[in-house]
């Protein structure tokens, strides 16, 4: 039997617990922000931070923040960083339960964003045998309209120095920690030995394969244009306030994600919508 729970979190920020028979997740409705998924016989699947900031103006460190409606800093002006979905309370609109015991909250931003564009977004998490997340955005002004968003998910790994990253081999990337130096494929799959801030112009199917956690976790996407593969490593992560000493080698972001030369441009009127499907592998 499946249960949805209205309860409050940290800070007493209103949170959504869902129970299910394949796993159970945590849903803030600050940001509409997926803290927690633990499906049935596996551990915990996405990394939160011990030092995680819980506040109305403070952005959630771990889960999946969305990213939206830009990338980075605010090209328009001095907006937050990512964006201000994270930061909004979203409105819960309603729960659904499949056949199959699989529980669907559909969340909606409260007021259309009006920068760059009168943008709206309504955001789906299904949870099941998978994790499921849809952001959809809706072009609510007269004139063509552009934006960035990334479904920023940081998994749980044991070890992130001795993970493996499959799916990217064949795309180019650009490299932001060598200043935005532009890269052709490496035809090798990713091991990561030092701080790491990549976009790859392959999005799709991206696997983590975790020997330590005796398991993989996939992510799949569809609507997207790049994925971002994203580590702090020691030096980065030690003057962030909000992650704990040494928490950098437990997690790997694996980001669903339309940013940069990528971004999504929708005429009048029209939607898009952006999923990642995130699963447990056994190896």
């Amino acid at each position: 039997m499946s249960t949805v729970l209205r309860d409050q979190g940290p800070s007493g920020l209103p949170i959504v617990v869902v129970r299910t028979p394949h796993g159970g997740a945590t849903i803030f409705e600050h940001g509409a922000h997926v803290t927690s998924w633990v499906p049935a016989g596996s551990g915990q699947v996405l990394w939160l931070s011990s030092l995680a900031g819980y506040a109305p103006d403070v952005a959630i460190r771990g889960g999946v923040p969305i990213c939206f409606p830009w990338f980075g800093s605010d090209p328009h002006g001095d907006g937050p960083a990512h964006g201000y979905a994270r930061l909004r309370d979203w409105t819960l609109e309603r729960t659904t339960t499949d056949d199959d015991g699989a529980v669907s909250l559909l969340c909606t931003l409260p007021e259309t964003l009006r920068r760059p564009n009168r943008l709206a977004a309504s955001y789906r998490v299904t949870v099941g045998r998978a994790l499921r997340l849809e952001l959809t955005v809706r072009n609510a002004d007269v004139v063509p309209a552009t934006f960035e968003a990334a479904l920023h998910t940081y998994l749980q790994v044991s070890d992130v120095r001795n993970v493996t990253v499959r799916g990217l081999e064949d795309a180019p990337y650009v490299d932001d920690v060598a200043g935005g130096a532009a890269h052709d494929a490496t035809g090798e799959p990713l091991r990561l030995t030092g701080r790491t801030d990549r976009v790859y112009e392959q999005p799709g199917r991206v696997t983590v394969d975790d020997s330590g956690a005796d398991r993989a976790i996939r992510v799949t996407s569809e609507g997207s244009t790049r994925a971002v593969v994203w580590n702090p490593w020691a030096e980065l992560a030690a003057g962030m306030a909000d992650m704990g000493e040494g928490e950098w080698t437990s997690m790997l972001c694996v980001e669903t994600a339309a940013v940069g030369d990528g971004a999504i441009t929708l005429p009048p009127g029209a939607t898009h919508t952006m999923s990642a499907v995130i699963e447990v592998v056994r190896r």
